[in-house]
């Protein structure tokens, strides 16, 4: 608006045709229109139905607590009724969007203000599982899958207590470059959450397409997962393959689904795992390829994972099937044999009357016929 004030003003002069203080008039006044627009547009943007949430919601949580810092890693982690509530808060906004969105237009704005991260925001908790995904993803059904999962480990009083570091919420999304650990990978946040001895497993989000596996950070985490298992054995819960109707190694989620990741997964290779950054891919095949085994042992992890899950649910399957042959056992009657084997039996005879009836009939015609021909 001011550079269209300045032209206007400059067209002035060079015509000649009004005097100088005319003409500065003229420019001032624009200018000062200008300026007036403009403060209305940044008005205008600041009360759009999404601003007027972003308030809304922060004062919803500053009634409770004061946003405060606390030290990355573990410590950062927030409850399932909390991703729960966000989601719910602005359900209208969010609709089928994903993470990227979720980001860019929720979470750095609700934080802006005090340069913290969602979790510090909020309230953290001390990390019981870590979350392994993509941002890809439908955020409505992130939040499902991880209430499922919520729900499968946590009593039915708990289960909003179950605590996950995720790295959109449990990051720092202003001091991204520190979060990372700086190009120290031992020293980053989601390295410190998984090895800080409270994690009880990985909780990977995924949907059919297991597009997680296609993300190299997600690689990562699955090979970290793995160096825990074998440290810790029965202790840690290893990979959990968490969905919109459950968690897959439990024997939940549907058949449907289950063979749809175990299908993607017969096929992919891990080492074709994409990055935004290629120095952060070149930096992960190469951990990868530096443990017993490489890029086939973390194959071997995951397909064993699914198999697990396939297995479990081909039990859970048998299992249902038993349990409903049961039931309508006790609702067939004793002599349900015998009545089936009488009335097989008059049906029996019938077809051989009919049989009978038929074969005599065509008797006669075959006679008739063979007198005509004569």
């Amino acid at each position: 608006m001011g550079a269209f004030a300045l032209a206007v003003a400059c067209v002035v002069l060079s015509l000649k045709k009004v005097p100088l203080l005319l003409s500065l008039a003229l420019f001032a006044t624009m200018a000062a229109l200008a300026a007036v627009l403009w403060g209305f547009h940044i008005r205008r943007a600041r009360t759009t139905p999404l601003s007027q949430e972003w308030r809304r919601f922060r004062d919803r949580v500053e009634e409770t607590r004061a946003p405060r810092r606390c030290k990355r890693g573990p410590g950062r982690a927030v409850t399932c009724a909390q991703v729960k509530e966000l989601h719910d808060f602005f359900r209208a906004h969010i609709r089928d969007r994903d993470m990227y969105y979720l980001c860019a237009n929720i979470i750095k704005p609700l934080t802006q203000p005090y340069q913290l991260s969602f979790a510090e925001f909020v309230g953290p908790s001390c990390v019981c599982w870590f979350v392994s995904h993509f941002w890809g993803h439908c955020f409505r059904q992130f939040c499902e899958s991880l209430h499922k999962h919520a729900e499968t480990f946590g009593a039915s009083s708990t289960w909003k207590e179950q605590s996950y570091w995720i790295c959109t919420f449990s990051n720092n999304q202003w001091e991204v470059a520190e979060e990372l650990g700086k190009g120290s990978w031992e020293r980053s946040s989601f390295f410190l959450a998984l090895h800080s001895g409270e994690c009880a497993g990985t909780a990977m989000v995924l949907d059919e397409r297991a597009l997680p596996l296609r993300r190299a950070w997600c690689l990562f985490e699955v090979l970290q997962t793995l160096l825990l298992l074998k440290e810790h054995g029965g202790d840690f819960h290893g990979l959990q393959l968490c969905t919109l109707n459950g968690v897959l190694n439990e024997g939940q989620g549907g058949a449907d689904m289950a063979v749809a990741v175990a299908e993607q997964l017969s096929t992919l290779c891990l080492r074709s795992a994409e990055a935004s950054c290629e120095d952060d891919k070149v930096m992960i095949h190469r951990l990868v390829e530096g443990m017993p085994g490489g890029f086939d042992a973390v194959n071997g992890f995951v397909r064993a994972a699914i198999r697990g899950a396939v297995l479990r649910m081909q039990e859970r399957f048998q299992e249902q099937c038993r349990g409903i042959v049961d039931v309508l056992d006790g609702q067939v009657p004793e002599d349900f044999g015998a009545l089936q084997g009488q009335g097989l039996g008059r049906h029996a005879n019938a077809c051989g009357s009919n049989g009978d009836t038929t074969s005599d009939s065509d008797e006669s015609l075959l006679e008739g016929t063979s007198s005509e021909d004569s």
